[in-house]
């Protein structure tokens, strides 16, 4: 009896992570950049999670110790975590996925060409894909803007550094992160 009572406070636990996990985007919370607000809310699930699980714990059909608690809550928050950095945010981002829904819609087939240029109208131009990155790295003080001009900041040198070593150390080819660009 008492490994069913532990099972089902995991459950009730993870599910309540998860639950709140999907109503958290549903409301505005202030925070504009996606990334950012997934981390956020992530960060409010544990807590509130912890609270909840603490609280029910007290209850007489679960004999359980903080040990329960602490596990719960790091098993939902890295599942909340991996699910926003691997699978929400690459939705909100991804070419790819941006791609695939495109030529869902296109049930005739496209050349390279019409690929090429609808995407680069709709994503680029239209939906001002550079903007909102341009947005983001305002936001995590990554560049700055002086008289309308872009510029690297401390901030982003530290941070094109570790993107750099990252991509040295798991074999990443990092044509993205130190591309070269021919400005004259």
């Amino acid at each position: 009896m008492i490994k069913k009572n532990i099972l089902f406070f995991y459950l009730l636990g993870f599910l309540f992570s998860l639950i709140l996990f999907i109503f958290l985007f549903q409301i505005n919370l202030g925070v504009k950049t996606f990334f950012y607000k997934g981390i956020f809310i992530t960060i409010i699930i544990l807590i509130l999670q912890f609270i909840f699980l603490l609280k029910i714990s007290n209850f007489r059909q679960f004999i359980l110790n903080k040990l329960h608690i602490y596990i719960v809550c790091l098993i939902s928050f890295c599942f909340t975590l991996t699910l926003h950095t691997l699978v929400l945010t690459s939705i909100d981002r991804a070419i790819s996925v941006y791609f695939i829904g495109f030529m869902k819609n296109n049930e005739k087939g496209l050349s390279k060409e019409e690929i090429k240029n609808t995407f680069y109208k709709n994503y680029f131009e239209k939906d001002d894909a550079i903007g909102r990155r341009i947005e983001e790295q305002l936001i995590t003080g990554n560049i700055e803007e002086k008289n309308e001009i872009f510029f690297l900041t401390s901030r982003g040198e530290s941070t094109h550094k570790i993107l750099f070593l990252l991509s040295e150390l798991f074999n990443i080819n990092n044509k993205y992160i130190d591309p070269e660009f021919n400005f004259n």
